[in-house]
């Protein structure tokens, strides 16, 4: 009779152990699973924040060249709604002066494109500059005019063969290093893109121009801060064989001072052949 009711006493107090182990498991998993939630909803706020405040600019600005660098100089941005924009910009500040953007049209990824040239610069000055659309401000960068004076000084970065695809995180991967290097070292005045920034041929790759998305956003440091001069390759072009580089003549605004072509449908090839001063 003992001996049973030890074995009884032992085994209730094994089930009270075991109820309340599963009662501190259930504690521990309910106290972690509000831990958890509550980390999840912060970082779903800071990305909706992010996302608001950076909504209005989906490819930031890009400086592109003009026939006369000494006293001009192109900005081109896109945004997501047609909200328009302008320029700010300055030697000492960017309150000094403003341009209105200029509204391009849709581009091919349904984006509201835009363009402002700057006129009446100085020679050889380096220039602060911020985009204003709607209300979202983008940082502050930099450009520096061209200069005939024999003491000016300046770096050009030569880049090709990106072969940028549709999927940026595969691209970020081979891409990221030299970009940071470029960044924080080199910082050049000029981007000297020599062909084949897509990969191209791709119906939703080159054709919607999501490859050229990719290299614009891994390079949208560098190109907010140096004038990007690209060149078009043989993977630049729409469907291949065909030689059709109208989605490389939407992607940027060159110098409109190419040969005539004696097919007015091909007017956009004068933009293949550019030619700038630059020092």
């Amino acid at each position: 009779k003992g001996n049973r009711s030890r074995r009884y006493f032992k085994r209730l107090r094994f089930l009270i152990a075991e109820e309340t182990m599963e009662f501190k498991k259930e504690d521990v998993f309910m106290r972690l699973t509000r831990q958890l939630t509550m980390k999840r909803l912060y970082i779903i706020a800071i990305i909706l924040f992010t996302n608001s405040l950076y909504a209005a600019i989906s490819r930031y600005p890009y400086l592109q060249p003009t026939e006369d660098l000494e006293t001009s100089i192109g900005i081109a941005w896109e945004t997501d709604n047609q909200q328009g924009g302008k320029v700010c910009f300055g030697i000492e500040g960017v309150k000094e002066n403003e341009v209105e953007g200029k509204y391009q049209g849709t581009s091919r990824r349904n984006k509201n494109k835009y363009y402002a040239l700057l006129t009446g610069l100085s020679a050889g000055k380096e220039y602060k500059y911020q985009v204003i659309s709607d209300e979202t401000t983008t940082p502050v960068y930099t450009f520096t005019t061209s200069s005939s004076a024999l003491d000016f000084s300046f770096k050009i970065l030569i880049i090709s063969d990106q072969h940028f695809g549709e999927d940026i995180f595969k691209a970020k991967k081979y891409h990221q290093p030299y970009i940071d290097k470029i960044k924080s070292s080199f910082k050049p005045n000029l981007v000297l893109q020599i062909g084949d920034f897509a990969y191209g041929g791709k119906p939703k790759g080159c054709a919607q121009a999501e490859e050229y998305e990719t290299g614009f956003t891994l390079f949208r440091d560098i190109f907010a801060n140096a004038i990007l001069c690209p060149v078009a390759g043989n993977h630049d072009i729409t469907i291949p064989h065909n030689y059709d580089y109208r989605i490389f003549a939407e992607e940027f605004y060159l110098p409109q001072n190419g040969p005539e072509s004696v097919n007015p449908a091909n007017d956009y090839l004068k933009e293949l052949n550019y030619s700038f001063n630059y020092g």
